[in-house]
């Protein structure tokens, strides 16, 4: 599957040009390079697609939210904790007598791990930024477009979940 023409196809049926927009593979560790820019982000490695996202200000929310692991404050990363919970399990459980905190931690790290090995295909554009305080209705259409063409494993209720 060709993803950038997937991303075409889905602008075009947005109405909106590729040559309007930012199209970019980033990671973790360069993920601020899209602070205070609004769009869709893919999470990725090589053999699977794992999440489509949307925001407004992509930086923020997945470089603070989705790449540091923060279970309390985004869906995307209780779904990989999900997705990924047998295999967190099996590298957590030799850690004996650990207190709850610590535990979480442990499972926050390995978590962490896990997202910040993965790409991130950021698409920016300008068209796609909120207005009067309220959520971009292209960006979502935008979003649900990719997610009907690439079934990402996270955004799907027909996926099942383990690795």
């Amino acid at each position: 599957m060709d993803i950038g023409n997937t991303f075409k196809e889905c602008l075009e049926e947005v109405n909106i040009s590729i040559d309007e927009c930012i199209f970019e593979k980033l990671n973790c560790k360069r993920i601020n390079d899209a602070e205070n820019r609004s769009g869709i982000y893919v999470f990725l490695d090589d053999s699977t697609i794992y999440y489509v996202g949307e925001s407004n200000n992509i930086g923020r929310r997945v470089g603070h939210e989705h790449c540091k692991a923060h279970i309390g404050g985004s869906e995307a990363v209780v779904r990989f904790l999900i997705y990924y919970l047998d295999d967190l399990y099996r590298e957590a459980h030799h850690e004996k007598g650990l207190s709850i905190i610590e535990r979480e931690r442990l499972i926050r790290d390995l978590l962490m791990r896990r997202i910040n090995s993965l790409s991130i295909l950021v698409l920016i554009c300008d068209k796609l930024i909120d207005h009067n305080n309220r959520k971009n209705p292209l960006r979502i259409r935008l979003k649900k477009c990719l997610i009907d063409k690439l079934n990402p494993v996270l955004n799907s209720s027909s996926q099942t979940y383990g690795t």
